[in-house]
């Protein structure tokens, strides 16, 4: 986040971090809340099937990664 923040003020774009320990979304997802769920109703999580790629992490995680 501090390159990208050094970054983006080079470029004078606006930028304002925020420091939460939870995901933030603004009140404008609320109306699609009740549709997301039901549309979610009967998915459960598993084990993925493919890797997946992060550069968080510098690599890969799950299955061929």
């Amino acid at each position: 986040m501090d390159a990208f923040a050094k970054f983006a003020r080079k470029k004078k774009w606006a930028l304002r971090r925020l420091n939460l320990a939870y995901p933030f979304h603004s009140a404008l997802v609320d109306p699609i809340r009740e549709p997301l769920l039901t549309a979610l109703t009967g998915i459960t999580p598993q084990a993925p099937t493919l890797p997946f790629y992060s550069d968080r992490r510098a690599g890969g995680t799950g299955p061929g990664a």
